[in-house]
């Protein structure tokens, strides 16, 4: 099963939607009180939980999470968010950051020691960030694979994630076994 976390505000609906696209199972989204979510292009997303309750459960009910941001990553960067963030890369689940959800995790200190991407081309004012941090950056990939921590620029280079989705988890297990 899936999880995706969302901004309640200004995601980019073709990351929401690529993903649904590319994921087998069943998937779930959480959005922070349950709002409605509402996209770029006014697409409203009605999600299945509220990312307290996501806090309150256990991880292994997910086989990954999956956060999706632009904007709207402000909303990331609370207990909650981030100790689910936490508990998924602890447990050695599959975790996906999405488009400019990184930048809410690097400024929290999570990427610490890290090899991401994001989406750098549309928001290159989040730049300076990465050298305060101990995150490298990796500014030539559509995907960047670190441990069970895979971040994507957003958009195509989620098509071409999904094409070595399976693979990648694969070796993970074969790691963490």
């Amino acid at each position: 099963m899936n999880l995706i976390i969302l901004s309640s505000k200004g995601f980019d609906e073709d990351d929401l939607f690529n993903f649904l696209d590319i994921l087998d199972g069943r998937t779930y989204i959480a959005i922070k009180n349950r709002k409605i979510g509402i996209g770029k292009y006014k697409s409203k997303v009605l999600p299945d939980f509220d990312v307290h309750e996501i806090f309150l459960m256990r991880e292994n009910h997910f086989d990954r999470l999956i956060y999706i941001s632009d904007e709207g990553y402000k909303e990331f960067l609370n207990v909650d968010s981030q100790a689910i963030f936490t508990r998924f890369i602890n447990s050695y689940r599959t975790v996906i950051l999405s488009s400019l959800s990184q930048i809410a995790f690097l400024k929290s200190g999570l990427l610490a020691g890290r090899t991401i991407t994001y989406n750098y081309d549309e928001y290159p004012q989040y730049l300076k960030y990465f050298p305060d941090f101990g995150v490298k950056l990796v500014t030539n990939a559509d995907y960047v694979v670190d441990r069970n921590l895979i971040t994507v620029k957003g958009r195509d280079s989620i098509y071409n994630l999904g094409e070595k989705l399976k693979e990648i988890e694969e070796e993970l297990k074969r790691i963490t076994i």
